[in-house]
C-alpha cells in the first residue's frame, strides 16, 4: 500500500492555497488604501475646520483662509494668500494622494471664512483620492455656512 500524496494532489492543494492567498492580499491591499485615504481625508477636513474655528474665535483679530492645491493645503492669514509667509501652516498630502477635484463657488482656490459667523462665499467640494485608485475617494463638502463635512 502506497502512503503518500500524488503529484496531482500536491498541485491541486498548492493551487488552492495560491488562490486563497491572492484573494486575501487583494482584500488587505484595499483595506490599507481605504485606511490611508480615511486618514488623509480627516487631515484635510481638520485643517479646514481649524481655519474656520480660528476665524470665528477672532484669533489675532484677523480672519483666516485655506489655499487648496493639488498636493497641499495652506492655512493663511486672510485676506490674501502670500506663499512664503512664515505664519502659514502647510499640510502636504502624502505623495500617493492628491486633490483630484476642486469645485468651489467662483472657481477659486482660497476658502476664506467671515469673522464671527464663519460663513464663506467659496463653498463647494474637494475630492481626495489615491493615484491609481480613482474609484476610492473622500469628498470634503464646505457649505455656505462654513460647516465642513466629510463623505
Amino acid at each position: 500500500m502506497n502512503r503518500g500524496f500524488t503529484l496531482t494532489e500536491i498541485i491541486v492543494v498548492v493551487s488552492i492555497l495560491g488562490i486563497i492567498s491572492a484573494m486575501a492580499y487583494a482584500g488587505f491591499s484595499n483595506f490599507v488604501v481605504s485606511s490611508k485615504l480615511d486618514s488623509v481625508g480627516e487631515n484635510v477636513f481638520s485643517l479646514i475646520n481649524k481655519t474656520r474655528e480660528k476665524t470665528v474665535a477672532s484669533e489675532g483679530g484677523i480672519p483666516y483662509g485655506v489655499r487648496v492645491e493639488e498636493s497641499k493645503l495652506v492655512l493663511f492669514r486672510a485676506p490674501t494668500y502670500v506663499e512664503w509667509e512664515p505664519s502659514n501652516e502647510e499640510y502636504v498630502l502624502p505623495a500617493d494622494f492628491f486633490i483630484s477635484s476642486i469645485n468651489l463657488e467662483g472657481g477659486v482656490n482660497d476658502v476664506l471664512f467671515l469673522p464671527l459667523t464663519g460663513e464663506t462665499i467659496a463653498f463647494g467640494t474637494l475630492t481626495v483620492e489615491r493615484r491609481g485608485y480613482a474609484s476610492v475617494q473622500k469628498i470634503i463638502r464646505i457649505y455656505e455656512t462654513g460647516i465642513v463635512e466629510i463623505e
